[in-house]
C-alpha cells in the first residue's frame, strides 16, 4: 500500500511473536520487497517487551536479504521508550522521503 514504513519501538512480542511467523511465511513465497523500512527502539526501552523481538525480527529480515528492501534499523543510545519517539521519527521521516 505505501512505499515505506516507519517503525517506531514495536510491541512484537503480542500474540506470541505472532508477526515473527507472518515475516517468516511471507518470505516463504516472497523474495522482493520493494519498500523503505525504518526500524527503531531506544537502548533503555522495555528489553522484554521492546527489545527483544525486535532484534530478532531485524536479524530474520537481514538475514532473508529482499530484493529491493531499504531496511534501516537505528538504535537510539539513552532513549525510553517514550523518549525514542520524536527523534525517530524525525530520522524515519528522513530516511523514507530524503534522496
Amino acid at each position: 500500500m505505501f512505499h515505506g514504513y516507519i517503525i517506531i519501538a514495536p510491541t512484537l512480542v503480542w500474540n506470541n511473536k505472532s508477526i515473527l511467523k507472518l515475516e517468516t511465511e511471507y518470505f516463504n513465497s516472497h523474495k522482493e520487497l520493494n519498500k523503505t523500512v525504518y526500524i527503531s527502539y531506544g537502548s533503555l526501552d522495555y528489553k522484554d517487551w521492546v527489545i527483544n523481538a525486535t532484534v530478532e525480527f531485524i536479524s530474520m529480515i537481514k538475514m532473508h536479504n529482499y530484493q529491493g528492501l531499504k531496511f534501516v534499523p537505528k538504535i537510539f543510545e539513552g532513549e525510553t521508550h517514550i523518549s525514542v519517539l520524536s527523534t525517530a521519527l524525525t530520522n524515519g521521516l528522513k530516511t523514507i522521503f530524503l534522496p
